[in-house]
């Protein structure tokens, strides 16, 4: 029995010297058709969610951050053209035109669930550090994805 506890410990203090447990942010995406998740790691905590606006044709992006309690914070939104569809007011924030882009800065917007009909047409994308995850690979034409975050804890090698 000494020897069962002795190798234990042995082998917690390799573990502990090459490994470490921490809480790690994820972004989820949940094909609400075929209740099918996709979980991606948000490193930084942050994403941005990129489209065509429906009337403009032009980009839009909204960058969301999560917060300790999961939810979806919108801080900013970025886009080429104003007019119909693109809201602001000056309670929510900082309007500024920076080399012809328009930019909404000081949003806080909070989000539990973001959900999504998901189309080809306006390209809707997730970028988490600077890598492009098309909406489309997640569900069928048309299909609704809820997106939302969650908290896991990841074993991560020193």
């Amino acid at each position: 029995m000494v020897w069962v506890i002795l190798i234990v410990l042995v082998l917690l203090g390799v573990f502990q010297f090459n490994y470490y447990i921490e809480l790690k942010k994820y972004l989820v995406f949940k094909d609400m058709e075929s209740s099918i998740t996709t979980t991606l790691p948000l490193p930084e905590g942050t994403f941005t969610l990129q489209y065509l606006h429906s009337v403009h044709k032009t980009p839009v992006y909204e960058m969301y951050s999560v917060n300790d309690r999961g939810q979806l914070i919108l801080t900013e939104t970025r886009f080429s053209s104003l007019g119909v569809g693109m809201p602001y007011t000056p309670e929510e924030g900082t309007f500024s035109n920076e080399d012809g882009e328009f930019r909404i800065t000081g949003l806080s917007r909070k989000y539990n669930q973001l959900p999504l009909r998901i189309s080809s047409i306006p390209g809707h994308t997730v970028i988490i550090r600077r890598q492009a995850y098309p909406l489309v690979d997640f569900t069928k034409p048309d299909g609704l994805v809820i997106i939302h975050a969650v908290k896991k804890w990841a074993v991560i090698k020193r």
